[in-house]
């Protein structure tokens, strides 16, 4: 009898080893596998892109001014002035722009034709009811110079006076 125990007492670190190395002990628990990650950032913004989209909101905020004060030509130049105030960093943008020279000639550049061409394509219907409101601005031009000179500064012309 103690020759079987000392068998066992032998033996059984032995089986121990044994099952430990076929991994018959019970499981630790793994770690969930790390997530996997895109090799790709996302892409950039593109600034030119956000540049036509704050265009065509100050054009609309702009028109917006007009077209709600179109019957009274004070009323007009204030609102439009505190829309210029509103959009001041834009705004100087153009007047920079236009004081470098022919506004004809730039328009042919390659760059400004994109940025025009890409504007039309993004926002053409916005554009033309744009277009549609700013046309009241022609009657309270002649009645304020201080209109024209806002106006004037970012792009609208006045009308060519009547003979």
């Amino acid at each position: 009898m103690r020759i079987l125990f000392l068998a066992l007492a032998l033996l059984l670190p032995a089986c121990e080893r044994r099952d430990r190395d076929r991994g018959d002990q019970p499981q630790q628990p793994q770690p969930p596998p790390a997530p996997t990650i895109d090799a790709a950032p996302p892409p950039a913004p593109d600034p030119r892109a956000a540049a036509r989209r704050k265009t065509v909101e100050f054009m609309e905020e702009l028109a917006s001014a007009v077209d709600d004060n179109k019957s009274d030509c004070a009323a007009m130049t204030l609102a439009v002035g505190a829309v210029v105030d509103r959009n001041r960093s834009l705004v100087d943008v153009v007047r920079r722009v236009r004081a470098r020279g022919d506004s004809a000639d730039r328009q042919k550049e390659p760059g400004q034709v994109e940025f025009h061409d890409q504007l039309q394509d993004e926002y053409g219907p916005r554009i033309a009811e744009v277009k549609r409101k700013l046309a009241a601005v022609d009657t309270c031009i002649p009645q304020s110079p201080q209109l024209a000179e806002m106006l004037g500064d970012i792009g609208k012309q006045p009308p060519a006076p009547s003979p």
